[in-house]
């Protein structure tokens, strides 16, 4: 059986979506390849404009109330 894993990294960058030029996005390519030691072509970019990001991070199990309160 083959297996297929996907990484998926969001970071915010400063400028405007139409700052982000074939050369600006090959080179975000590049960079992260050369990171995660993959090729280029395995790697596929999406540029959107946003002012805020969020992440939310779930915890589930017996602790998950005494964390919440901690987290407050």
């Amino acid at each position: 059986m083959n297996r297929i894993s996907i990484l998926n990294v969001r970071f915010v960058a400063s400028g405007a979506v139409e700052d982000f030029d074939e050369v600006r996005l090959t080179g975000i390519k590049s960079g992260l390849a050369s990171a995660c030691n993959v090729n280029e072509s395995q790697i596929t970019l999406a540029v959107r404009s946003a002012s805020v990001f969020v992440d939310a991070n779930i915890t589930y199990g017996e602790t998950a109330q005494q964390q919440a309160d901690f987290a407050r």
